[in-house]
This record gives C-alpha cells, sequence and structure tokens, in this order.
C-alpha cells in the first residue's frame, strides 16, 4: 500500500522554516519537482528568524521554497531503504538565539511515476489544459502502476510524496518527526 507523505507539524512546539531561503542565486535548483538537482549545487545557510523558533523536527518543510530538511536521524532510518534521494549539506543558523547546527540536509527526492488513478480520483482538471490539476477532493493510487517503489513523487502532481508501506513503518517505529502519512483517499490537494 501507498501513503501520502505530508510534511507537517507532529507537535504544537515545532518550528516551521519560512523561506527564503539562501540558496546560490546562480543556481536554479528545484527541489520538489522529482528531478535531479546539479550535483554541483552548493546550499550554504538557512536561516530561523523569530517566526521560526521551536523544536527542529526531524522532517522540516522549507515553506516558500518546495523543499524538505531531513534531520541525520531521519536520514539514517532511510538508508536501510533503497531510495532516490540527493541530500544538499546545509547550515541551519538562528538568529535569536545565536546557534547553528550541521545535522540537516536538504532532500531531493528524485524520481516520478505516473500511477494516478484517475477513474477512482476526484478531480478537478484545470478548463485550459487536461493534463493540470487544479484540486485533489479524493486520491486514487495505481498501486500495480508504483512498481513497488518505496519514496517517489506523483508524476501528474509532483508536489505529492508517495511513500510505501516499508517506509511508512520505518518512521513510525522510529519516532520520526515533522511527517504523517494519509491514505491517498483521506488526502486533499
Amino acid at each position: 500500500m501507498y501513503w501520502v507523505w505530508v510534511s507537517e507539524q507532529t507537535a504544537d512546539d515545532e518550528a516551521m522554516i519560512y523561506g527564503p531561503t539562501d540558496f546560490s542565486e546562480e543556481e536554479d535548483l528545484e527541489f520538489d519537482s522529482g528531478l535531479i538537482a546539479d550535483d554541483e549545487a552548493t546550499l550554504v545557510d538557512i536561516t530561523r528568524d523569530e517566526h521560526s523558533q521551536g523544536v527542529m523536527a526531524d522532517n522540516v518543510n522549507l515553506l516558500g521554497s518546495g523543499g524538505l530538511m531531513f534531520s541525520s536521524k531521519l536520514r539514517q532510518v532511510l538508508t536501510g531503504i533503497l531510495l532516490n534521494i540527493q541530500y544538499f549539506p546545509v547550515v541551519v543558523k538562528n538568529l535569536v538565539d545565536g546557534s547553528q547546527t550541521s545535522d540537516y540536509n536538504v532532500a531531493n527526492i528524485v524520481g516520478r511515476v505516473s500511477c494516478l488513478d484517475r477513474e477512482n480520483s476526484v478531480l478537478q482538471i484545470s478548463p485550459e489544459d487536461e493534463d493540470v490539476i487544479e484540486f485533489i477532493e479524493v486520491l486514487a493510487i495505481d498501486e500495480a502502476s508504483a512498481n513497488s517503489f518505496d519514496l517517489f513523487r506523483l508524476h501528474e502532481e509532483p508536489e505529492i510524496i508517495l511513500a510505501s508501506t516499508r517506509v511508512k513503518e520505518a518512521c513510525e517505529s522510529n519516532h520520526i518527526t515533522g511527517v504523517r502519512f494519509y491514505e491517498p483517499c483521506d488526502y486533499e490537494f
């Protein structure tokens, strides 16, 4: 079975990181497309301001940039599962208390799989382009088309990340914070 990976606070005291982040301006980096990013890309600083305080979760959504940051704990949990993830080192600097950490990496989940079950999904399609999904009320996945991948982006809507039960159980058994898993039929986009 596949689950929708949703980056959200799992505790009230978790920090939210608000963009922009300091990705090099010369680099055109996308971390929510499912495409491979330039391996030479350098990410320097991610800053936490007064609005970004609290406990850092294991999975952090970089609001405004489309990226995810994974802690070393989450990366270690995922190491035992063959996954297509590129990692880019960052330094997270807290402007309020002066602390910093290198424990996180920006994670680029590489790979898009066309497995949307259009017949059993309830979708609002763009009137201008039938390939553009404007809203998903009920998401259905054609699991046979997912080809047993463990973590990937939905080709038809790359912002949606799908995880196998194996990934879900590994995250839950290791108490990974900052991510919730939803059955596709319970997910709205």
